[in-house]
Formats: C-alpha cells, structure tokens, sequence
C-alpha cells in the first residue's frame, strides 16, 4: 500500500466511532463511568488528526501525531470492539446447527472462512459463535497494526536516517535533515544560518519568514513578535491589520527569508498570494546582505 493511504481511514473510523459514542453516551447513562475513558481517547486521536486529515500519513506531521490515533485503534480493536460484538445470546434454529456442524472442519483450516462466519455470528447474535471466532479476530487485530506499526517505523527510520547535520550552540544541540537535493540544502543552510546570525549582537531583533523561528533562537537572538511561523492557513487580515502594524512599532534588525514549499497550503508563497503588504513593506525597508544556499535557500536582509 502505498504510505500517502496506508493511515488515511483513521480520521472517518474515529469520527464514526466518536458519533456512535456520543449516542451511546446518552442512551445508557448508567455506562458512562464506563465509556468515558474511550470517549476521551476518540476526542484526542480525532485532535491529534484535526491537523492532517487528508494526509494522515507516516511523513512530515504524521511523525509525531500517529503514535496517538495508533493507541486509540489498539484500544477499539482489542478493547471497545469485543465488547461491542458481545450481543445477548440467541439460539441458532436446527437448520443453523446443522449447517455450523458442516462449515466446521472448513473453518478449522481456513482463518478467512472463520472470521466471515464470526461477523455472521455478530449479525445474528449468535455470541458463542462468535467466542469460537476469538483467535482468529485476535490475530487479525495482531496483523493490522501490526503492519501499520511496521509501516510507520520503517518510513520513520529512512527519515531519521536523513539527519546528518548536528548543529551545537549555546543553547543546545539539534540534529538537522541533511541535503535532500540541490535545491533543498535544509540542515547545512540552517547551520550556515544560525552561524551568521551567532555573530551579530545579543540585543538585535530578528524575524523568520515565513518558518523558522528556531533559527532566532539557536543563534542566541530574541524575536519578539509571538509568532513561530506566518503561513497561508490564516486570514490575509491577520497580516494586515496585525502582523505588519507590529513590525511598523518594532522593527526588527534583520529579517531571514527561508524558501519552503507551501504546495500543501494551496499557497504559491509568502509575500506572492498571501501576506503581500507584509513583504512589500519588508522589501522598501531592507537588503538582502547574505544568500544561503542555491538559489537562496536563505536570504538574510539588513534594515536599510
């Protein structure tokens, strides 16, 4: 399966979940102490997701926001589903026996045939059929996740592997991606960044656009301006009535432009489509004074 789908159900399975849960909620008051706990886990996996739900893949945010939405299938699948599937037992009629009596040696030796026999025991009540079926729905759950969990960690080590910039200051030590092509140098350009702005003094003022602000602070510097990135996801209000008003007020010294990709935003960059007034002001009252990078990866700008 290719990784851009291997996680994309999660989102639609929770928010099902979460739905049938809420009814649940309401409709077996004396079970709420009971269902609270999942409901919790389905709010926070559903949180966590809130950010990539159409990219719920083991790349960029998936890293660090999956291992939860993983937890929570753990969970549902070993936990809240038996307990769900365990409907009160009904007897099957004598043609059902004897058709159970013949289905039983295939069932014996092929698992699929087992667990399509266990979801006819849960649409027919039928609970011992479906205890019968336990193993094979256990191994079931054991092979998702997994080869989800297989999935995730191997997509995880290529990354990680990828890391081969270390990057020591004075306020810590951080391993950086190393160059992934020509075009995208990342850690050796952020090293060379953080290097240069290392040598400017402790009270100069610096802005990151539109990502970055771990540059300003590696470098020892302060930005004051109570944002960590300035991307396409909020209004172009926000830039003009209160990003650019708080530059005018306090300018900063230096300004570090980094070349992103913003294709995931819908957006063609900052200062093109979004934040437009915020750069031109920007460009009327500083120079570029360092590229880093081809193409200028980086551009440090000095105020004029």
């Amino acid at each position: 399966m290719p990784k851009k789908f291997a996680f994309l159900v999660l989102p639609e399975l929770f928010a099902a979940l979460l739905i049938f849960q809420v009814v649940r909620w309401f409709r077996t008051p004396a079970q709420r102490q009971q269902a609270l706990p999942l409901l919790l886990l389905l709010v926070f996996a559903l949180a966590v997701l809130a950010r990539i739900p159409l990219r719920t893949w083991a790349w960029h945010y998936g890293f660090y926001l999956l291992p939860v939405p993983l937890a929570a299938l753990a969970v549902l699948w070993f936990r809240a589903f038996p307990r769900w599937l365990a409907c009160p037992h009904r007897s099957f009629t004598a043609e059902d026996a004897k058709c159970a009596e013949k289905k039983q040696t295939e069932r014996a030796v092929n698992p699929f045939v087992s667990l399509a026999y266990a979801f006819l025991c849960v649409l027919r009540g039928e609970k011992s059929g479906l205890a019968r079926a336990a193993p094979v729905f256990a191994a079931a759950g054991v092979g998702m996740l997994f080869s989800l969990s297989l999935g995730h960690c191997r997509i995880s080590a290529r990354n990680y592997a990828l890391h081969t910039v270390t990057l020591k200051t004075g306020r810590g030590d951080l391993c950086l991606l190393g160059p992934v092509s020509e075009e995208w140098p990342y850690g050796e350009a952020y090293g060379e960044c953080v290097q240069y702005l290392s040598g400017l003094p402790r009270q100069t003022r610096a802005l990151v656009v539109p990502q970055g602000v771990g540059l300003v602070f590696f470098s020892g510097l302060d930005s004051p301006y109570g944002a960590t990135s300035y991307y396409a996801v909020v209004a172009e209000d926000y830039y003009t009535s209160r990003v650019l008003p708080a530059l005018q007020s306090l300018p900063p010294d230096v300004v570090v432009r980094v070349r992103v990709d913003d294709s995931e935003f819908g957006s063609k960059g900052f200062g093109v489509d979004y934040a437009v007034d915020v750069w031109k002001w920007i460009a009327q009252n500083y120079e570029p004074v360092k590229t880093i990078g081809p193409g200028g990866f980086i551009t440090i700008l000095k105020r004029r």
